[in-house]
């Protein structure tokens, strides 16, 4: 994925479905915070 902005940004549930078409969730490394996405 391109993205401008923070890093974060494009990295939310909502922005993720509508881009992938699928439901879509996003977390938080738990170590160094940087996110994670996921199907489900």
């Amino acid at each position: 994925m391109l993205a401008h902005g923070p890093f974060a940004e494009p990295m939310r549930a909502d922005m993720l479905c509508a881009i992938y078409g699928n439901p879509m969730g996003a977390v938080a490394h738990p170590h160094d915070g940087m996110p994670i996405s996921f199907a489900h």
